[in-house]
């Protein structure tokens, strides 16, 4: 899709992420001009349907935005997937996009990085293009959280916004 395929089909709302057909649209023009372009996959990002192609809101977003199919990842800032605000979204390297995951569902410490050992200790692990580091054992949960603070705004470009 062009960008000025897009602009003729769609209707983006840059504060509330938000993409309406501008058109009638669908097999026999059953879908109203005026309604909701997107639906919501099963790993929870919007996409738009056009002709046989699904494409990520997110994307489109940053076509309609900026002229031009981003090139790199875009990565919702927030973290939350069908937050296509466009204040929420912006490029990034793979490794970047990284970056900004959520917690592990089985990560009991409650931090990013950190994690309980056997004996008791709280373990700093980062991850830096694809390597692990072990930060050193500590304590308690809030001193490993620190270290893992400190490195994280030493060894990465790339923070929440």
């Amino acid at each position: 899709m062009t960008y000025e395929e897009a602009i003729k089909k769609l209707h983006y709302d840059p504060e509330t992420g938000a993409f309406i057909w501008v058109h009638k649209m669908g097999r026999w023009g059953r879908i109203p001009a005026g309604s909701r372009a997107t639906s919501t996959d099963s790993h929870g990002y919007d996409y738009v349907h056009v002709g046989k192609v699904n494409y990520r809101a997110h994307r489109l977003a940053w076509l309609v935005m900026t002229g031009v199919f981003p090139t790199l990842h875009i990565d919702h800032i927030n973290g939350v997937r069908n937050d296509n605000r466009w204040c929420n979204l912006r490029e990034a390297t793979r490794s970047q996009q990284q970056q900004n995951h959520k917690i592990n569902v089985r990560n009991t410490s409650g931090y990013t990085g950190v994690t309980l050992t056997r004996s008791g200790s709280y373990a700093a692990r980062i991850n830096v293009q694809g390597k692990a580091y072990c930060l050193g054992t500590y304590k308690t949960k809030e001193e490993a959280r620190d270290a893992y603070v400190k490195a994280k705004l030493e060894l990465h470009d790339f923070r929440r916004g």
